[in-house]
């Protein structure tokens, strides 16, 4: 029963670290986007 709980909380603490960790990718290729975007349009400008 305790090995069991204990598996049923590793699951869980292991579920919101995907969850945190997604967010932050979700975040960075925003990020990357927007950077891309803009040396895009630098890159238009300087022709």
């Amino acid at each position: 029963m305790v090995a069991a709980q204990q598996l049923r909380e590793e699951v869980y603490n292991i579920t919101l670290k995907k969850l945190e960790l997604e967010e932050k990718l979700k975040s960075m290729c925003f990020y990357i986007a927007t950077l891309k975007r803009e040396l895009d349009q630098r890159m238009l400008m300087s022709q």
